[in-house]
């Protein structure tokens, strides 16, 4: 595996995802007294809220909440890691997901379930796009003519499954020569019952920059801009890390969490990154 692709890999497995299980009492307790979930509040009201939320998890107390994206929730709010860490986070919850029937899936994802049941299985492709792990599921994912036009350094499929065969399949994808990465989840009928709820979490010194974003077409996007503080290079010197954009959306009941990084190179600043995320988002059918 050359430098690159270490890189994508890296980029693909370094985020923190962790389910709460008090979340809905601390969103709630929260939530006393403010509108619920943002209900009735326009545009430029819930980026209010939504930079209300990021102050919020700076200073070390409760989150807010409101809707974006298409998920029934949005919440920002600062706690433990299960490592013990104190982290910053962001999570998304519920939404008009799509649960493919265990049957419409390829007779490989269905093995591959068999084979390993209540666990994660990762198929690596590299210097291919998506396409190649969709051609193996037997799942087509929503068009998306910015992403297909890009030079891929490498993709994966990590299939998940219980007892009952598989529950979930994540697409994954970097970008050769530039640092965007893309994810798209797709969930079977076996989980169709289950309150899907995916969070991130970054050092604690990462200021979140929420808000929402309209597409062209319509489409409704979180987008999250991490500006991280200093970190320890090792060195004992402070040094900036790197400037993120994020979104999480639903397109077609396929969850997608998209990340675009500063790169210095092609994209030098966070406003570029931004700038480069609209145009993934813009670009959905």
């Amino acid at each position: 595996m050359d430098e690159f692709d270490k890189k994508l890999f890296d980029m693909a497995k370094n985020e923190d995802i962790y389910t709460p299980t008090d979340l809905n009492a601390r969103v709630r307790e929260a939530l006393d007294g403010l509108p619920a979930r943002g209900a009735g509040l326009g545009r430029t009201a819930r980026v209010a809220l939504c930079a209300l939320a990021a102050a919020t998890v700076l200073a070390g107390t409760a989150l807010a909440a409101y809707s974006a994206g298409g998920f029934k929730s949005v919440e920002l709010w600062r706690g433990k890691a299960v490592d013990g860490d104190t982290r910053s986070w962001y999570g998304v919850k519920g939404g008009d997901y799509r649960y493919i029937p265990v049957e419409e899936l390829s007779d490989a994802v269905r093995k591959i379930a068999r084979d390993n049941p209540v666990a994660d299985t990762t198929r690596d492709f590299k210097g291919k796009d998506w396409s190649a792990a969709q051609e193996l599921s037997g799942v087509t994912l929503p068009a998306n003519a910015f992403l297909d036009g890009l030079e891929i350094g490498a993709s994966h499929l990590t299939v998940s499954a219980n007892k009952n065969g598989p529950t979930h399949l994540r697409f994954w994808q970097g970008t050769d020569g530039l640092w965007l990465t893309v994810s798209a989840d797709a969930y079977t009928e076996l989980m169709s019952g289950v309150d899907i709820h995916a969070a991130y979490g970054y050092a604690e010194d990462t200021e979140l920059r929420a808000g929402e974003y309209k597409t062209e077409k319509g489409l409704s996007a979180l987008t999250v801009r991490l500006k991280p503080g200093e970190g320890d290079d090792g060195l004992g010197e402070r040094a900036a890390e790197t400037e993120r954009c994020l979104a999480e959306l639903m397109v077609d009941g396929f969850k997608y969490h998209i990340k675009v990084e500063v790169d210095g190179v092609n994209i030098k600043t966070g406003d570029e990154a931004l700038e480069t995320l609209h145009r993934v988002l813009d670009a959905f059918e």
